[in-house]
């Protein structure tokens, strides 16, 4: 009836007002981490408006399966925050206009610094493929805008996309990489093991990392 219909429309909506009070607090959140300023704010708050050389940041255009994004956060941590700007000079220049202005410290990303990417799979991929642990290279997952193709390359190339911790250790254990000469696993749920012996994880908050709140 429509007195039912109208009894739950009132019920759902202090629930459909804390669900956007908690996208605008993400966003907000989104926004600050990326040099924008906090929404509201004027030109004068945005560190991408002061400088100009600076493009846009690394998380911005990457595309990530919902899947895989914890492991990729987890791998590529704050340089996902790394501002795109086109040359080592734009990246000199913009970190002494950081430091003039107290704005703390930046990552920059030049485009036209020359990268040796990963030309293929990582030298243990006939070894891992077929493992039941094993999701995949990690650069598989990513996809980009072709100027930052080889950016990815060199801060991917040498990750592979595991299930979980116990798998990613038997699978070091099992073939010695933890003497420095193994890839580096990254888990699904933000897990990282690395071939010299650094273990890392735990929880990132409810909110997520910064591509899922993208």
């Amino acid at each position: 009836t429509r007195e039912e219909l109208d009894e739950k429309i009132l019920e759902l909506q202090p629930q459909v007002a804390g669900s956007e009070s908690e996208l605008r607090t993400i966003q907000s959140m989104f926004r600050e981490e990326l040099g924008y300023g906090h929404r509201g704010e004027g030109d004068e708050a945005s560190i991408r408006v002061a400088c100009a050389s600076i493009q846009e940041a690394l998380a911005e255009r990457m595309e990530v399966p919902e899947e895989v994004e914890k492991a990729i956060e987890a791998v590529l941590g704050e340089r996902l925050q790394g501002w795109i700007v086109q040359s080592a000079q734009e990246a000199e220049t913009a970190i002494e206009q950081f430091k003039r202005q107290e704005w703390g410290k930046g990552s920059f990303i030049p485009l036209d610094i020359p990268r040796e990417g990963q030309a293929g799979p990582v030298e243990e991929w006939d070894v891992l493929q077929h493992h039941q642990e094993v999701r995949g290279l990690a650069l598989d997952f990513v996809q980009v805008p072709d100027d930052l193709r080889r950016v990815v390359d060199a801060l991917l190339g040498n990750t592979v996309i595991v299930t979980s911790l116990p798998g990613a250790l038997t699978i070091m254990d099992t073939h010695s990489w933890f003497r420095g000469n193994g890839p580096l696993l990254a888990t699904l749920g933000g897990d990282l093991v690395s071939s010299s012996g650094v273990i890392s994880g735990g929880f990132d908050g409810e909110a997520g990392g910064l591509l899922h709140r993208r």
